[in-house]
């Protein structure tokens, strides 16, 4: 009998440090240990993209890192009036998960102004030469050449 109640013990002491492991892992996936992630969108509004819908989920951290970097040295868009040629209403919606304990979205113009929209009221300036090659980047991530990116030529 006393053999039972022993291996009845361990048993239970074994069963209670499982579960307490699996808590932890929960725990610690619910105070945002997460990957950061970056979810990509194409949004055609006036219909002219030569080519589908475009989605992508890019998860390599050193690439969202370095976009996130970029994004924050981007330059307020200007005030005053400014002509943009060639807006074909074409733009992304880069959903950023997971950075710095939370999430942020910004619309990235692909033609026209090349404006970043993040927030409400928060519109930056992508292009070159102020863009510092945040755009570059951005296509270089999506596998994109400036054509593809703009929506005039499809992708493969």
């Amino acid at each position: 009998m006393n053999k039972i109640m022993l291996a009845l013990c361990i048993l239970a002491v074994f069963l209670s440090a499982c579960s307490s492991g699996d808590s932890q892992d929960q725990k610690s996936e619910q105070m945002g240990d997460q990957k950061p992630v970056l979810i990509v969108d194409r949004n055609d509004p006036l219909h002219n993209l030569a080519d589908a819908p475009f989605h992508a989920d890019v998860s390599e951290a050193a690439q969202i890192g370095k976009l996130m970097a970029q994004l924050k040295q981007l330059p307020p868009f200007p005030k005053e009036m400014v002509h943009c040629p060639l807006d074909n209403g074409v733009s992304y919606k880069l959903t950023f998960k997971n950075i710095d304990g939370g999430n942020l979205e910004a619309e990235v113009t692909a033609t026209g102004c090349q404006q970043v929209k993040v927030g409400e009221d928060n519109v930056l300036w992508a292009m070159e030469p102020k863009g510092k090659g945040f755009r570059a980047n951005l296509m270089h991530v999506l596998g994109m050449t400036e054509q593809q990116f703009d929506g005039m030529m499809k992708t493969d």
